[in-house]
């Protein structure tokens, strides 16, 4: 059981249509051991699914908030694949799962938190490197 009825009702459509994403130790080791080559090519993954919603956080923030509300939305992206509840499917768009498997124990998460927060940079990096970005304008 989850800790949410709209996540039960989520994780309840996922198996049922057999989107399920397998989740371990090595799974959340994986992530923590990307190095910022590949956590760049995830980040753009995820600016190239949602430009339409950053370009929008973009249009409707006030002054210098966008790129702020943009990386926490990376962030909790990032953090959702980490969970397996989201993956970057083999034609680069990302979907939702549901994740089978044990969750990370608390000193992995805080890994896991600390690596997604140490990728700011990138994320910044990334944004300022997209000319179709709103934020950029």
């Amino acid at each position: 059981m989850t800790d949410t009825p709209l996540t039960d009702l989520l994780y309840k459509t996922c198996e049922e249509e057999g989107a399920v994403h397998e989740v371990d130790a090595k799974y959340y080791e994986a992530f923590l051991a990307l190095d910022d080559e590949r956590m760049t090519t995830i980040i753009k993954f995820i600016i190239m699914n949602y430009t339409r919603e950053f370009n929008r956080i973009a249009l409707e923030s006030k002054e210098g908030e966008a790129r702020g509300h943009v990386i926490r939305f990376i962030e909790n992206v990032l953090s959702l694949m980490l969970r397996g509840i989201l993956v970057i499917d083999e034609d680069g768009f990302i979907s939702v799962m549901k994740p089978v498997g044990p969750a990370p124990d608390e000193k992995v998460k805080r890994k896991i938190e600390d690596k997604i927060e140490k990728s700011q940079g990138l994320m910044d990096k990334v944004l300022e490197s997209m000319p179709s970005c709103a934020l950029n304008q």
